[in-house]
């Protein structure tokens, strides 16, 4: 194992010490008495173990309805690249470019490839972990399904994790890219933008895979062997279970072949130029981190003007524009929120919902308005500064207020011209500016219901908790199914009942308003029980 890594230029013994540090750091909760997810608390695993093995048991029932191996492995790989994209952009993206670590390990000596290394063995291990909750239900189906077969499941694990480890070697390899190719000074304005690009392709992609190329492949029950495959980053991994089911031609081997390629090259290119210059690259950053921020201007605020809401509301526009962390995890989201706008305009879901011949089904859009403060809320939770909340135990600030005012400013600063750019794009739709702005907010009230609904399951203060990787993507990605399904039901209520009648529109909104603002006593009530009497630890 020494030679090996030292064939690479990795320092093994190093890449061994700091890597077990920062998975237990990833791993293991704060404090004694601190309530964390973790691989140490049976609840966390099983919540982990539930929310991602969902998207496998989805998997697992097409493949047992459907024999065609090709078909159901391109829609499983399909489901993996969701679940992992959603988790690493939102969780992981900001570690390989992040400065936090690199003052106390440069001096070391640490060797830039051992550097990438300790990054990239970070990532794959989330991604190993994500991949083995997600893989076992559709491993154990194509196990035997139409035939008890060890070797097609085999396959069937060798395609995930050769495909989740393509993704996590393609996600380390696009931002050490960044950092080589920006460098230092351009990379914090470039990397916001990067990042919900990079969202959006492979948002996109999904989308087309499971819309487009699912949609024909479902009519005729098998996915066409067609040259086309080869362009196909799924159907590349998945022709390793059609090559072990003895079906494999000329164009699954062919794929088989680019997957290796791919592989190899990307790995390449990780020892290549990437690995020896990362560490110089991210001691540039480090340098000029400091400098980049422009002095504090003094303005008049039209909002929060003063106490824990004004405060609140500085933390987190200075963490939006200088923590990566936070930044890229809120800009993670919007690809989602894009995702789901672009779904509901082409399947008629954003049509005039007050017109009768207009399309009644849930819309996406109005999915995407639910989940996404409320996602805000998590990310505005936590970040690697968390040891600097000591302020809010030494300060005569009411910890009860920061929680509320928190809620506030991500309803001020996040929901609100969001719910304005959805009305903008209801008067295009709808050609009808009334009912535009009357849906527009009733999604706003349906979307700060579910905030408040967040905020009285689990009241945070701002920025104060520790990153936990694995935790905060099984509780993100459960929360967007909690928030898809109940809100969705509520929207259609909404849609195809309030709707009908005038009256019915002014009573529910009546209705959600007195909700919300009798929610905020409960709110108030469990964040004084929680943090009230805490100490700092």
């Amino acid at each position: 194992m020494r030679a090996l890594f030292a064939r690479a230029g990795v320092d093994y013994d190093q890449w061994k010490a700091i890597s077990r540090t920062l998975l237990r750091a990833d791993f293991r909760p704060p404090g004694p008495n601190a309530e964390s997810y973790s691989l140490r608390t049976l609840g966390g695993f099983l919540l982990m173990v539930l929310i991602y093995g969902l998207f496998g048991v989805g998997a697992a029932v097409i493949i047992v309805v459907n024999s065609d191996v090709l078909l159901t492995g391109i829609v499983t790989l399909t489901y993996l690249a969701t679940l992992l994209i959603t988790a690493l952009l939102a969780q992981h993206s900001a570690a390989i470019v992040s400065t936090t670590d690199y003052a106390i390990l440069a001096p070391l000596p640490v060797s830039s490839r051992t550097f990438l290394a300790v990054r990239l063995t970070n990532v794959l291990f989330h991604t190993t972990l994500l991949t083995t909750l997600m893989a076992y239900p559709p491993i154990a189906a194509f196990t035997l399904a139409h035939g008890v077969s060890i070797r097609r499941g085999l396959s069937a694990a060798a395609a995930m994790y050769a495909f989740s480890f393509a993704i996590a070697f393609a996600l380390v390899a696009l931002y050490g890219t960044m950092l080589r190719v920006f460098g230092a000074a351009r990379l914090q304005k470039v990397l916001g933008y990067a990042q919900t690009a990079i969202g959006v392709f492979a948002y996109g992609g999904v989308v087309f895979v499971l819309q487009f190329a699912g949609r024909r492949a479902l009519a005729a029950a098998a996915m066409p062997r067609e040259p086309w495959l080869l362009l196909l980053p799924p159907a590349w991994f998945a022709s390793y279970i059609e090559i072990a089911s003895g079906i494999g031609d000329w164009n699954a081997w062919a794929r088989a072949a680019i997957s290796i390629a791919v592989l190899g090259g990307m790995a390449v290119l990780l020892r290549g130029p990437l690995g020896v210059e990362y560490a110089e690259r991210l001691g540039q950053l480090a340098s000029v981190a400091p400098t980049e921020s422009a002095p504090l201007q003094r303005r008049r605020a039209l909002l929060f003007t003063r106490d824990e809401a004004r405060a609140v509301a500085l933390l987190v526009r200075a963490h939006f524009r200088h923590d990566l962390r936070v930044r890229l995890g809120v800009l993670a989201l919007a690809p989602m929120t894009l995702l789901y706008m672009f779904i509901g305009v082409r399947d008629g879901g954003s049509g005039d919902p007050f017109v009768s011949n207009a399309s009644r089904a849930g819309d996406l859009i109005g999915v995407a308005v639910l989940f996404f403060p409320t996602i805000v809320v998590q990310q505005f939770s936590a970040c690697d500064a968390y040891r600097a909340a000591w302020i809010y135990f030494s300060t005569p600030a009411d910890r009860v207020s920061l929680i509320v005012s928190l809620r506030n400013v991500i309803v001020a600063f996040f929901l609100l011209p969001y719910v304005v750019f959805l009305a903008i794009v209801f008067t295009w739709r709808f050609e009808h500016i009334g009912h535009a702005l009357v849906h527009a907010a009733f999604l706003g009230l349906v979307g700060h219901l579910a905030l408040q609904v967040a905020t009285l399951v689990e009241p945070r203060l701002p920025f104060s908790l520790p990153p936990k990787k694995a935790a905060n993507s099984a509780a993100m990605i459960a929360w967007m199914l909690i928030v898809m399904v109940g809100g969705n039901l509520l929207l259609i209520f909404v849609v195809n009942w309030v709707y009908d009648d005038w009256w019915r529109v002014l009573a529910f909104a009546v209705a959600l308003v007195t909700v919300i603002a009798l929610l905020n006593p409960p709110i108030r009530a469990r964040s004084s029980g929680r943090y009230k009497a805490l100490e700092f630890s």
